[in-house]
């Protein structure tokens, strides 16, 4: 383990996996995301109900730790990547319970995924949202980092709710779900006690899980 502005970098003794833990708290940037809810309207004089999904931008991960960055070598089939993930997780969670004790009884700890793309290899999130707000390819405006960018995306963002009709429909399709390559991951995750959260990434609207410190 070695120390970074951003973190802690977390490897594993046979050096097959390596994450990044942010343990979140004061003189750590704010984290954003958005909030997926469902509005119901109900009209009776219409006969009419509507539902609605819509999106909050939000930071109230803010406090909570992070396990980002993380990277397992592919050679092992999923039982050894799964036990590769097992020990980066065991490492930030002692990581944890040695520096900040008080605060587990309250906290999750977090993961943020990669959202889907499409045939082109881009993200359909991005395009019928982000882009409108900061025009360019999202992985040359990622290029500072995910963390440090989504604070530089979050204020261009807008405040209000916002409906995902007026999204076009693949960017709808899109919200919380992630990249193909990444499934194993998330699969490994919900299989360790991980599980999906109302909120997702800003950028490209991959889902965010929780799972007890």
């Amino acid at each position: 383990m070695s120390n970074s502005p951003m973190g802690m970098k977390l490897v594993t003794a046979d050096g097959a996996g390596q994450a990044r833990l942010v343990q979140g708290g004061p003189g750590t940037p704010l984290r954003h995301h958005f909030t997926v809810s469902t509005h119901i309207f109900n009209s009776s004089e219409l006969n009419l109900q509507a539902t609605h999904r819509v999106l909050l931008l939000t930071n109230d991960l803010s406090g909570h730790p992070e396990l980002s960055d993380i990277v397992i070598q592919s050679g092992g089939d999923a039982e050894d990547r799964v036990r590769v993930l097992m020990e980066l997780l065991g490492l930030a969670r002692d990581l944890l319970r040695a520096t900040s004790p008080s605060s587990l009884r309250t906290s999750f700890l977090t993961v943020e995924l990669p959202g889907a793309l499409d045939k082109q290899g881009r993200s359909p999130f991005w395009l019928g949202l982000g882009h409108h707000f900061l025009p360019g390819e999202l992985s040359e405006l990622r290029a500072c980092g995910t963390h440090l960018w989504c604070t530089r995306l979050a204020p261009m963002l807008p405040r209000q709710v916002l409906y995902s009709s007026i999204l076009d429909p693949e960017a709808q399709r899109s919200i919380g779900q992630i990249r193909d390559d990444q499934a194993w991951l998330m699969e490994a995750l919900l299989e360790l006690g991980f599980m999906p959260y109302r909120h997702v990434r800003i950028d490209d609207g991959g889902p965010v899980l929780i799972s007890r410190c």
